[in-house]
């Protein structure tokens, strides 16, 4: 029976069984001898200690099933032996074989001021320790996404004070970190920007998020970039605003790709409309050619009937001066429209830039001095002379009125240069050349200049700087240029001048001498039949009657389907044919062929207002014909071009 003395001691017994099985840590008493005083219901739990064995109160089993558990039971039990002598509390973190984590905390068990056991508690941390893990694992991808993602990313709080900022905004920037953080942000801003971050950090404070703000960033070594700035707020549990979290894209690139597209789509349009001017411009100057070939040739007629004496001649003079500037002026359209190369030559570029200049200088404003720089034993450049004596006395015009006040000093110089594939000159419509040795031509004014809107226009040709217009000018130019598979570099600033260089493509052929004035029609005769092949029955008429002055018989047809049928009857009664390239029907080039399947060896002259190389490229290597001439001509050029077509012709058998 127990006692009153025994009371207390079963009341500490039944307290200290509470207090275990309350717990949610798994605990174990060991004596100094390392025997199993008591555990608790957790403690079994943790360890998967089967019931059996606890109600077997075999302890040292007990111990030894706990310790197989062990990662390193080894070593437990060095730390028993050693805590068991030691008042020090112990804490210590056990992974175990099945993959749990446990702490475990050891204190001594005292009695009567002496070590009388150790006291062990095991707690399982492995769901803890797996998060807290994965906290770091996302801590640390973050972080590594923070600072090495190429974005700029950065915080500021409420007074726009930057608070954090990742390594790429270091980067890009060219700050260090100590220069940046507690700085405000619109310290790294233009003065544009920064009334724009002032506006952003309000809408972000008021709406809590703010996207795509345009901003122009100011790095250490001073570029500046474009920036686009997305961020949203973070606030506390009471709705206050703690930072922000910005995100800034660079899009420089995209805006310089941006604008490369929007010049390319300029460059396009521009071309486009030049294209349809041109089109335009060309179909104009071939119909008005038709009209002059009358007006000319007619004129051109009545002349050689009227002796010098006759009032009337020089009214004549007065109509063929009057018809040969409308061809002219046809012959710019033609060039801007890029089809105006007619008869095509080698030439040497510095010939043709010195007899220009020796015309032109009789009407250049006195105050105005020309230097010459001509480079030696230049490349010929294959090109319709009077299309590139036409470019020349455009651009030295434009040059010299361009000088202020009538005052100053054009230089023109003439290279060569080999140009690799892609060049394209500043002129805005014109196309990269093909790679390869190049001649050129610079006009340099010290003029006034022009700006870039004005540059942007030069080539238009409804655009002028001058009070009164000038004609198709440098429009022209550019055509002609174009027409000849070259360029135009334009380069002038305000105030120091202008530099127009003309590149055109070296030829390997020998240049030609610049050729010497036709003869006068007097001196030009012929015979025989010729058959005159136009659909405008002007042309016609003024065709028969200079050939007929020159002793031709002529026999005149509206178009192709007629002159076979004229062909066919008359056979080598025919000694040579005149025959239009634009016409209804059978046009020149099948008009050409279905002659020749007839005569192989019949002189053929193509008249046109058009580009004489097209044609022939149009016409083949097996079609080409004898002759070329353009609209509007002269009796005497008319003349001398079927002479030249019935000379250097094959002798001719029978028609078939």
């Amino acid at each position: 029976m127990a006692t009153d003395k025994d009371t207390p001691h079963e009341l500490d017994a039944a307290h200290l069984r509470a207090v275990l099985e309350s717990t949610a840590d798994g605990m174990l008493v060991v004596d100094e001898g390392g025997h199993v005083l008591t555990s608790n219901r957790r403690f079994a739990e943790l360890w998967h200690i089967p019931d059996e064995l606890l109600a077997t109160g075999d302890d040292e089993r007990l111990l030894g099933f706990v310790l197989q558990q062990l990662l390193r039971p080894e070593e437990f039990l060095e730390q028993v032996k050693e805590l068991y002598s030691s008042y020090a509390q112990d804490l210590k973190v056990l992974e175990f074989k099945d993959g749990r984590v446990f702490e475990r905390f050891s204190a001594p068990l005292i009695r009567d001021g002496l070590i009388a056991g150790r006291v062990w508690s095991f707690r399982d941390v492995t769901k803890r320790t797996k998060a807290e893990a994965a906290l770091r694992e996302s801590e640390e991808r973050f972080r590594s996404l923070y600072h090495f993602t190429p974005v700029m990313l950065h915080s500021i709080d409420e007074t726009g004070t930057i608070l954090d900022v990742n390594d790429y905004w270091l980067e890009r920037t060219g700050y260090r970190r100590d220069q940046v953080i507690g700085r405000k942000v619109h310290a790294f801003l233009t003065e544009s920007s920064r009334k724009t971050a002032g506006n952003a950090l309000a809408d972000l404070l008021e709406k809590g998020t703010v996207d795509d703000v345009h901003y122009e960033f100011v790095c250490a070594n001073g570029e500046v970039f474009d920036g686009m700035l997305s961020a949203i707020a973070k606030r506390d549990d009471r709705g206050a605003f703690v930072r922000s979290f910005a995100a800034v894209v660079d899009v420089s690139e995209r805006k310089r790709a941006e604008e490369a597209r929007r010049l390319l789509e300029l460059q396009v349009l521009e071309s486009q409309k030049l294209e349809s001017l041109g089109i335009l411009a060309g179909g104009i100057a071939h119909d008005f050619n038709n009209l002059l070939v009358g007006i000319l040739g007619n004129a051109d007629v009545a002349r050689q009937q009227l002796s010098s004496e006759d009032p009337a001649r020089k009214l004549i003079d007065e109509v063929i001066t009057a018809s040969q500037r409308a061809a002219e002026l046809c012959n710019q359209m033609l060039a801007y429209a890029g089809k105006g190369r007619f008869v095509i030559v080698a030439v040497n570029l510095t010939d043709v830039v010195r007899d220009t200049i020796r015309l032109l200088e009789v009407s250049l404003p006195t105050g105005v001095s020309v230097t010459q720089e001509f480079a030696p034993s230049l490349p010929a450049i294959e090109v319709d002379l009077t299309q590139i004596r036409q470019l020349v006395m455009n651009l030295i015009t434009n040059a010299a009125d361009a000088v202020e006040g009538g005052e100053g000093t054009i230089a023109v110089e003439t290279g060569r240069v080999r140009l690799e594939a892609g060049f394209a000159g500043s002129a805005l419509p014109s196309a990269p050349v093909r790679a390869g040795d190049y001649v050129f031509l610079s006009v340099t004014d010290n003029g006034r200049g022009m700006d870039r809107a004005t540059r942007a226009r030069i080539f238009d040709p409804f655009f002028t700087s001058k009070s009164t217009g000038r004609g198709l000018g440098l429009a022209a130019a550019l055509g002609i240029v174009r027409g000849h598979g070259g360029t135009i570099d334009v380069q002038s600033e305000p105030g120091r001048g202008s530099e127009f260089k003309v590149y055109l493509p070296a030829s390997k052929l020998e240049p030609e001498p610049i050729e010497s004035p036709a003869p006068s029609d007097s001196e030009l005769r012929g015979d025989g039949l010729v058959l005159v092949v136009d659909d405008e029955e002007s042309v016609r008429f003024v065709a028969k009657r200079m050939l007929e002055r020159a002793g031709f018989e002529v026999v005149a047809v509206a178009g192709g389907e007629e002159a076979l049928e004229v062909f066919r009857e008359l056979g080598t009664d025919i000694r040579a044919a005149l025959v239009d390239m634009t016409m209804p029907g059978l046009d020149g080039r099948e008009t050409l062929a279905a002659l020749r399947e007839l005569d192989p060896s019949v002189p053929i002259v193509i008249s046109s207002g058009y580009d004489a190389q097209k044609a022939n490229e149009r016409l083949g290597d097996q079609r080409k014909p004898s002759g070329f001439i353009q609209k509007p001509y002269r009796s005497h050029a008319l003349v001398r071009c079927m002479l030249l077509a019935i000379d250097s012709a094959p002798e001719r058998g029978g028609a078939t």
